[in-house]
């Protein structure tokens, strides 16, 4: 069992797909934006909108992780996970308007389809 899928196991946070690709973990699922500006993140540093952050709640801060849009695959990038969060159900990744626009173009529809390649440990 991969650390991701002990996380999930122990904090009941099941509901999404999830598979071991070689050294790497995939999940598909719904990202989302957030917004907090003036506030810290997990790793103590301001957040920055503008940067290609995100937060997860089980992928140690710090990590690389590649994010890509199902709704147009072409569109990929990699960010870091600097926060932690969803708390939304449904949801595993919350990433800063910055990186959402990238994938989706705006931040109108406020969520969207998404795979993401989180390295393997």
């Amino acid at each position: 069992m991969g650390w991701v899928d002990q996380g999930r196991q122990k904090h009941g946070y099941f509901g999404h797909g999830i598979a071991d690709i070689g050294h790497q973990q995939q999940l598909r699922g719904q990202a989302s934006y957030y917004n907090l500006p003036g506030n810290n993140m997990a790793n103590g540093k301001p957040y920055d909108g503008n940067a290609l952050n995100a937060a997860m709640l089980h992928v140690p801060l710090g990590t690389k992780v590649r994010v890509t849009s199902l709704r147009d695959p072409s569109k990929s990038i990699e960010v870091t996970v600097t926060d932690r969060g969803p708390y939304v159900s449904r949801r595993i990744i919350d990433l800063t308007p910055k990186a959402f626009e990238a994938l989706f173009g705006s931040t109108r529809s406020g969520v969207g389809p998404v795979i993401v390649q989180v390295p393997g440990r």
